[in-house]
């Protein structure tokens, strides 16, 4: 049984005000928990992340000459995206939220491995050039089955049969 003063410190779900505090609330009670346990891996992550994104940023002042290599660098930006959010959640105790962004980044950087073949692949029962399906927002383009779609075309992509599965 919860103390008679411990209900102050709950929040109660029945009252808009006390959602919209929550909602607002930047969790720093958590967050320096997960510092004081984990700073050594959080800094590996941020250094490790750093470095991604000052190769992209790299990628991103070169000159872009087609629709395929705005696809591959979109979803790069995507994954460090992703990458860091998931981080943010995971410090705050979300980690159910911070595992699905984690297998949307999986699924990320199967789109952007795939973009980046211009020669057409296996896609169900016939070929096709994945990033042309993205343009034409063709339904098997979809995330859900990029991994699928990795692993299926491997060897033309020069992915490690291991890595992709």
């Amino acid at each position: 049984m919860l103390h008679a003063d411990a209900s102050e410190y709950m929040t109660n779900f029945t009252k808009p005000e006390d959602l919209v505090r929550e909602i607002f609330d930047s969790d720093e009670e958590v967050k320096k928990q997960f510092e004081n346990k984990f700073s050594g891996e959080i800094l590996k992550f941020a250094e490790a992340i750093s470095g991604a994104f000052a190769r992209y940023d790299k990628l991103v002042t070169s000159p872009q000459e087609s629709v395929q290599t705005g696809l591959v660098l979109a979803f790069l930006h995507g994954v460090l995206d992703d990458l860091v959010t998931s981080m943010k959640l995971f410090v705050t105790g979300k980690l159910g939220a911070s595992g699905n962004l984690v297998r949307q980044t999986l699924e990320g950087i199967c789109m952007a491995i795939l973009c980046s073949e211009s020669k057409p692949m296996k896609f169900q029962k016939d070929e096709a050039v994945y990033w042309k399906l993205m343009e034409a927002e063709d339904e098997r383009s979809g995330g859900h089955r990029a991994i699928h779609m990795l692993e299926a075309n491997y060897d033309k992509l020069g992915v490690l049969q291991n890595g992709a599965k």
